[in-house]
């Protein structure tokens, strides 16, 4: 017998083994004792009277009935077809005597109540007691209670039966489970309900056992591995979140030997100038927002950005190599790079470019010989995995970046539109006000190296190895003890930046489109474009879009450097100004025309002298010149010295600059000689020419004659 018969009984120990008494036949089919003995006495209950105590008492069969049976504990699996047991589950059934169970434990302890409590505060405590033993799924409450306890009394045992809509353990095929996952777990992510209904439709056709919709769900969640779903439907997801991740040492390289570098977009808005067109073509200037990029490499050591550029312009790869370029100049070459797996990276001139298929080699640049910056500087380059950020270094910095520096500007755009400050839409029309006020790029880059010297270099570094120092520190200090800075002399180093097309030297020098303006060097004298054959002797200039202060000037048919040219002082002259700024062009135009001039008299001697030279040697071939060696000149003549008037001139004459003496006075001066004419010259008795010619006017003014010819 049952443990649950034996607690339905164990109130009446002389009943015999398996036969119930009639108020239990009476609780299970819920009817009056009085009517179970009627039907006991009518013999339409198979049951007997035992006799005893002066009294006779009906047994009843609980095999007559389905109702009976269950509550006695036997088997009612193959019970009559009216009864509402039939084809009841096992579930269902345990069910059942779970609740008949509660149902006699409750009767019994009422039964035990103690006078003074009534029925509803011992009932409450009765279920505190009972609850408290089982976990919160299984907990009883009153109204569940009482709702049994009703049901039994009227309906009997069936009263008791749990009419949930549940047809027992779902089954399914193998092979339906199989299909279902295979279309489930596709990177597509298709939905639960299409691929339920592609794979009922096949287990129609191939008599599959397939659950319903709702079933399939729930084994999705509690069946299908979380792992397996993640690598099916989120390759990336699984990568990140579900694999074990490797833990790299940077303890175990110094500072200055690895370098990771990457690019990102401030949350940051700037206003900028910019040329729009209009709908019918016309460009006009308007201020516009943009949010400002930074290219920057940081060491894997320390974490301190050895340099950095910002820029308007998205990155490219010119600016990767500048950038780099950059802080080689500054620190020498680290041993390592770290790098982006992008194409900007991976450029022909800065890595050597992107594997491609044969024939189909990019070209960036005309001068495929260039041999890559990474390679002639002899630097080690390891790719980042595609869409990988955690693994660099650098994706951790720019979080600070965006956290303590992005913040605290007023233009602040939020990293995600839900957090987007609602004070951005009232600027959107204040850009040109604000670049007024200060907001600038070269302000903001300002701010920028105020922030990464003065405060983030300075706290303690967010890398574990750096052992609590500070970047800069860090950076300074856990260099190796052979570490020796080495970077490219400045001409190699031209190689490396961006190359222009071939261009003319014209009067002004060598026009940059890029900076909108031409570029001078003495040494590009010789290259000026003044003629149209000139014209072929080409130039490339290689230069930093970052700085606009010189340019490497190369022959565009040798590749031989030519000079480094800086800024032509005459570039953008205002047509207005004056003073300084046009003294230096005038005096850059002198230099340049005293330079030529001087030129020009040089070649002009050396052809000259070498005429004279080349005109002696034909005489004397012609045995037209005399031989030196033959002649014997007479010794010099003696000098000697004159006292007096000639003396002291000659010495007067000798001092340079100053004012000449006065002559000793021996006779007469030329004012009173030429004032005596008589001393000088014998007294005319004949008349002169000008006294003939005078008397020839007077002549004929008195005949009234004509001048004869």
């Amino acid at each position: 017998m049952s443990q649950a018969q034996q607690q339905v009984l164990e109130h009446d120990a002389s009943t015999p083994a398996g036969w119930l008494t009639v108020e239990q036949a009476a609780e299970a089919l819920g009817q009056d004792p009085r009517h179970i003995r009627r039907l006991c006495a009518a013999g339409k209950l198979h049951a007997f009277r035992q006799a005893g105590d002066g009294r006779s008492a009906w047994l009843v069969d609980p095999a007559c009935r389905p109702e009976l049976a269950l509550s006695a504990g036997m088997d009612v699996s193959l019970a009559t077809a009216g009864s509402e047991l039939a084809g009841l589950s096992e579930r269902k059934r345990r069910e059942i005597m779970r609740r008949l169970a509660i149902v006699h434990a409750h009767k019994a302890a009422l039964a035990q109540r103690p006078r003074g409590v009534n029925t509803t505060e011992f009932r409450r405590a009765w279920l505190s007691a009972h609850n408290a033993r089982l976990p919160e799924s299984r907990r009883l409450g009153e109204r569940t209670l009482l709702r049994w306890l009703k049901r039994l009394g009227e309906q009997g045992i069936t009263g008791l039966i749990d009419r949930r809509r549940y047809a027992g353990p779902a089954t399914c095929s193998k092979a339906a489970w199989e299909m279902f996952c295979g279309l489930y777990l596709e990177e597509s992510r298709p939905s639960i309900p299409y691929c339920h209904e592609l794979v009922a439709a096949m287990a129609a056709s191939e008599g599959w056992e397939w659950p319903s919709l709702r079933t399939v769900q729930k084994w999705t969640v509690e069946r299908l591995d979380p792992k397996l779903k993640a690598l099916g439907r989120d390759p990336r997801r699984y990568r990140d979140r579900s694999l074990p991740y490797i833990c790299r040492d940077w303890t175990q390289i110094p500072a200055m030997a690895c370098w990771v570098g990457d690019h990102r977009q401030f949350d940051v808005l700037l206003p900028r100038e910019v040329t729009v067109k209009d709908a019918r073509g016309r460009s006009r200037r308007e201020w516009r927002w943009f949010r400002p990029w930074l290219t920057a490499y940081l060491d894997g050591r320390s974490w301190m950005p050895p340099t950095w550029t910002i820029s308007f312009d998205a990155p490219d790869g010119d600016r990767v190599m500048g950038t780099f370029l950059k802080g080689v100049l500054a620190h020498g070459k680290p041993r390592h790079l770290y790098l982006d797996n992008g194409k900007d990276y991976r450029m022909y001139r800065f890595a050597g470019g992107r594997r491609r298929p044969a024939g189909k080699g990019e070209r960036i640049v005309a001068e495929r010989h260039v041999q890559p910056v990474l390679e002639m500087l002899g630097v080690e380059v390891t790719w980042a995995i595609p869409y990988n950020a955690k693994a660099k270094s650098i994706e951790a910095f720019f979080a600070i970046v965006a956290e303590r520096f992005d913040k605290q500007w007023a233009t602040y755009l939020g990293n995600k539109p839900d957090r987007r400050p609602e004070d951005v839409k009232k600027i959107a029309k204040l850009a040109e006000q604000f670049h007024d006020e200060g907001y600038t790029l070269e302000a903001f880059q300002h701010a920028f190296e105020a922030w990464l010297t003065t405060d983030y270099a300075l706290r303690k570094s967010p890398a574990a190895a750096a052992g609590g120092l500070s970047p800069l520190r860090a950076f300074a200090e856990l260099r190796s003890a052979d570490f020796v800075a080495v970077r490219p002399h400045e001409a190699d180093l031209a190689l490396m930046l961006m190359p222009s097309r071939a261009v003319s030297v014209t009067q002004n020098g060598v026009w940059v489109k890029d900076f909108m303006q031409f570029y001078w060097a003495d040494a590009l004298e010789g290259r000026r474009a003044a003629s149209g054959r000139d014209r072929n002797r080409k130039v490339i200039y290689r230069y930093n879009p970052d700085d606009s202060s010189r340019i490497y000037v190369f022959d565009a048919s040798g590749g031989k450097f030519l000079a480094i040219a800086t800024p032509y002082i005459g570039t953008g002259l205002n047509p207005l100004a004056a003073g300084e700024a046009v003294g230096q062009q005038m005096e850059l135009r002198r230099g340049i025309a005293k330079r030529q001039r001087a030129e020009v008299r040089r070649v002009r001697t050396v052809a000259r002298n070498v005429l004279l030279e080349a005109a002696r040697r034909a005489a004397g071939e012609l045995g037209r010149l005399d031989d030196p060696a033959t002649i014997r000149l007479p010794k010099g003549p003696r000098v000697i010295q004159f006292a007096g008037e000639l003396t002291a001139a000659s010495q007067a004459d000798r001092v340079h600059g100053r004012r000449r003496l006065p002559a000793a006075r021996t006779g007469p001066s030329a004012a009173e000689l030429l004032a005596d004419t008589d001393q000088l010259t014998p007294r005319c008795t004949e008349p002169g020419a000008l006294e003939l010619l005078a008397s020839l006017e007077s002549d004929n003014e008195e005949s009234g004659e004509p001048d004869s010819a």
